[in-house]
């Protein structure tokens, strides 16, 4: 398996398990082998070969901006050139520090899913409850879909209390979990900005 096909099976194990999350999809992922995106699954490994992108971080970002104007969705539109281009600006606007935190969460949970569920772990959730685990409290809050109101009653204070105190973090992950951002504030309360109260829907 040469690079390419390296990336484009990671981008095929990330791709359904981001539909699975987002809309519970749980059809369509087959083996990567003779799948028939397998092209497209390749296309996006060169895509981010040549642009020097994170896989994961790449897919799971496409997906949002997929999802905000299409109903139905398949790799192929992944390799559009202008998600490509938004994923650029993405890249600028944020920066990288708060970037490579969410990617390197994300990771570290997808993996220890694949390797403890269901023998040490019940789900997620409950990998993301763990108080021996060094996931930070707004990545634990924030990042499961639907929102879990047991994760924000052990965690939302300190997950408010990190997102208080960066606004760039706040800017990101309102762009990757917007409807979270916003039922952390009504669990918890409204950050306080220079521009008045925030609520989360701007």
């Amino acid at each position: 398996m040469d690079k390419t096909d390296e990336l484009g099976y990671k981008a095929w194990d990330v791709y359904y398990d981001q539909l699975e999350a987002l809309f519970e999809h749980r059809s369509g992922r087959k083996q990567y082998n003779g799948h028939r995106y397998q092209k497209a699954f390749r296309k996006i490994g060169e895509i981010c070969i040549e642009n020097d992108f994170n896989i994961v971080e790449y897919v799971e970002h496409a997906l949002m901006l997929l999802t905000k104007n299409h109903e139905y969705i398949v790799p192929s539109d992944l390799c559009n050139a202008k998600i490509v281009s938004k994923y650029l600006q993405h890249k600028e606007a944020y920066g990288n520090s708060i970037e490579r935190s969410w990617i390197v969460q994300t990771s570290q949970l997808i993996d220890m899913a694949y390797r403890t569920v269901p023998e040490l772990y019940e789900d997620e959730e409950a990998i993301l409850m763990s108080l021996q685990l060094s996931f930070t409290a707004w990545f634990r809050v924030l990042y499961l879909v639907p929102f879990s109101l047991a994760l924000c009653e052990r965690y939302g204070h300190n997950a408010w209390l990190e997102l208080s105190k960066s606004a760039r973090l706040r800017k990101f992950v309102k762009a990757h979990r917007k409807d979270n951002y916003q039922k952390l504030q009504e669990q918890i309360g409204y950050f306080v900005t220079e521009r008045g109260i925030e609520n989360g829907t701007g």
